[in-house]
């Protein structure tokens, strides 16, 4: 499901959590560069956490859009 973590700068410097403990694990073991799609002004790495380094800026329908397909590596254009 879908929560609301907050407004404004909640979501900054990791202000919204850390990730699961095994899933930041994960990412450090396999050295993988991790994501974030956001509705925000702000795009820099570990804006959402220490663990995600890349962000994607987009409106409020794509963040939803692509939560709801679980990877950025798809067009939601042309893909269901």
């Amino acid at each position: 499901g879908f929560n609301l973590v907050g407004y404004g700068c909640t979501t900054c410097i990791g202000n919204s959590g850390p990730l699961d403990t095994d899933l930041a694990k994960a990412i450090a073991d396999g050295d993988l560069v991790s994501c974030s799609v956001l509705s925000g002004n702000r795009n820099f790495e570990g804006r959402i956490g220490p663990d995600i380094k890349a962000n994607y800026l987009a409106s409020p329908p794509l963040v939803v859009a692509y939560a709801i397909a679980g990877t950025v590596r798809t067009n939601i254009t042309t893909e269901p």
